[in-house]
This record gives structure tokens, sequence and C-alpha cells, in this order.
């Protein structure tokens, strides 16, 4: 459904809307870092915990996360929403220090409004992460995909419903505020029905529960800040300080598609972290290491096949994606690249999962 709405957005809002609303993601990415990555711990302590049928435990990491992420949301708001008027006042500055014309009053008008409400989707969707990932600590990805697909079935619904509507690239925050609400609402319904001993209680409230989380969080951050500055800085350094936003368009269109490529083997990747605690816990380490060999094989089958496909393939995929669009070699180029870097990032993926899962996500940082 995505690869469909993408063609139509552009169409709809034009490559540089299309370019501001990539930054958007590029802004909540870098705010996310000061997380300390504690969501990032729980899938591997809620499938431990599951292991070993401590529900008291579960139910500690669910309300100890769902309260530092209630804290976190209202203090990066409340941070955020005045600095924001200063960052854009020194993006403006910028532009006419380089002897750029400045943004459309419009533009920045879009931009202001995206990044703030940005901020609170932001804030909303951690503070729901937690009963999220019960489905996948549980090893019941399937009913995610259930409930995913609904919400997908929303999504087009509700982006088609705004932007015909005339709302332009502020219709794709909407879309996305809609689209959480149900997932969220849906993902509570499902952690209690999956754990009716879940309690959300103060009692379940731990420091020691929190330490934890922190402790094998902040090292997952140490990575998540690569595939920030990998992925993502050019785009702030593109729009930002050279103002081609139609440029980061194009760019995260050929990103997008690569994606869409990683996501095939991805799948087989998804459910390693929770089996490999569910095994570590009951130390099955000669089950870990069949998982290993096995899971890194079928990966490998698929992605570097795909990989060399998509490659050679790009410019048809893009040309029939989006069409004969200006620039669309570049995208199409784009694509090529990432294509084949992926096949170095996907391949591994088996073996990191497993060491996440045992809780080794020092091993993560430092590669």
């Amino acid at each position: 459904s995505s690869l469909v709405l993408m063609r139509y957005i552009v169409e709809k809002v034009g490559l540089p809307a299309y370019g501001v609303w990539a930054l958007v993601s590029v802004f909540t990415g870098y705010v996310a870092l000061l997380d300390f990555g504690i969501g990032s711990s729980y899938v591997k302590y809620i499938a431990e915990h599951h292991a070993r049928d401590e529900a008291d435990e579960m139910s500690s990491v669910v309300t100890t996360g769902l309260a530092f992420y209630a804290v976190f949301a209202l203090a990066i708001i409340a941070l955020g929403w005045p600095c924001l008027d200063w960052a854009i006042a020194g993006f403006v500055r910028l532009q006419a220090w380089r002897g750029h014309p400045a943004p459309a009053s419009a533009t920045l008008a879009d931009i202001r409004f995206l990044l703030r409400w940005g901020l609170v989707l932001f804030g909303a969707s951690n503070c729901l992460a937690a009963f999220t990932s019960i489905q996948t600590g549980m090893q019941r990805m399937g009913l995610t995909n259930i409930i995913s697909f609904f919400v997908s079935l929303l999504k087009i619904v509700a982006t088609i419903f705004f932007l015909e509507r005339g709302h332009g690239v502020r219709g794709l925050l909407y879309t996305n505020g809609l689209t959480l609400a149900a997932f969220g609402l849906a993902s509570v319904a499902a952690a209690f029905w999956l754990a009716p001993s879940l309690r959300i209680t103060p009692r379940h409230l731990r420091l020691t529960t929190l330490s934890k989380l922190f402790s094998f969080g902040w090292r997952a951050q140490v990575s998540r800040l690569a595939n920030l500055i990998m992925f993502e800085t050019d785009k702030v350094v593109v729009g930002a300080v050279f103002s081609q936003l139609g440029l980061v368009a194009l760019y995260e269109l050929g990103i997008n598609m690569a994606n869409k490529m990683r996501q095939i083997p991805a799948l087989l990747v998804s459910a390693l972290v929770p089996a490999a605690s569910d095994l570590d816990a009951r130390e099955e380490h000669t089950l870990l290491q069949q998982l290993y060999m096995v899971s890194t094989k079928y990966v490998s089958a698929v992605t570097i096949p795909l990989a060399l496909l998509t490659a050679a393939s790009a410019g048809i995929i893009m040309r029939t994606w989006m069409g004969e669009k200006p620039g669309i070699d570049l995208a199409a180029g784009v694509l090529r690249i990432i294509a084949i870097g992926y096949v170095a990032n996907v391949v591994p993926g088996a073996g990191m999962s497993i060491a996440l899962g045992k809780g080794r996500a020092d091993i993560f940082m430092k590669a």
C-alpha cells in the first residue's frame, strides 16, 4: 500500500513538499536518540520473562517503560515546542547567509506545524511501544500483521481523503495521527488479551527495571545513531543547508524503494530476537547455534539475488513506479547503490538479532 500511496502523494503535493515531509522524519529520528534506547529493550525482556512465566516482571517492564515515556514525551513537547521557532528562524538566516531566497511563508508554516505535531505523535507512539512489543516478545507476530493489515487499509482511505480535501502535506500528518490511534487501541487490547495477567499499577514501577532497560538500551542506541548518520543526515545537509528539497525527495524515493526490497529478507530476521531470548532463557545453546546457521543461510539465499536484481533493474523499477519525472535517474542511482549496500547490512542480521536476544547489545554497538 505504501508503494502505491507514495506515487499518489508525490503527484498531489509535489517533490519539494514531499522533501519537507522526509525532513520531518529525520528530525523525529534525532529526537528519539534522547530516550536512551529504553524501547529497544522491550522485546528482549518480555520474551525472557514470558519464557520463564514471570508475569509480575513482564508487568514491571511494561509499566516502567510506559511511565518513562510518558514523562519523556511531556518534557520533549514542553522543550521542543518553543525551541522549534528558534530553529526555523536560524534556518531562514542560514538561507539568507548563503544567498538563497527565503522559503515561502506557507512552506515555513507547514514546517512548523509538521515538526510540532510530529513531536506529539512521536511521544504518543513511544508510550504505546511497550504494548505493541508484547506481541513480538510472545512471538505472536501474526496478530501484529492482522492489525497492521487493517490499519494499512485505513491509511489508504485517510490519505486519499485528506489530500483530496486539499490539506496538502499536513494531511499526511493527520493520517499518521488517525492510524496511530487505531493501531494503538488495537495493540493495547491485544496486549491484555495475550497476557491476561498483565497489570499496569504503581507497584510495578521499579527503578531496578528501568536500570535494566537502560543498560541494554543505551548500547542499541549507538547503532541507531550510526543508522541516522548513514541514511538520514545527508537529507539535512541537502535540504537545510542547500535548500534543495526536490533533491531530498528524489533521494527519499530511492531509499524508500530500497527499504521495500530490504523488508523481504528482513521478515526472516524479525522473529529472531524473541526466539533467541526464549532459547537463551531456557539455556538451549545448541539450538541457538543451529538457529544462527540456518537463518544466516536463508537470509543470504534471499538477499543476494534480490539485491542484484534490484540494482540491475533500478531504472525500470523507478520509472514503472513513479513515471518519467525530472531527476528520476538520480533516484534510480540511489536505489542501485543502496540495494548493493544492503547486502552487507542484511546478511549479518541473523547473527546480530541472536546477539541482541542474548542481551549482547554491546556487539551491535561496536559494529
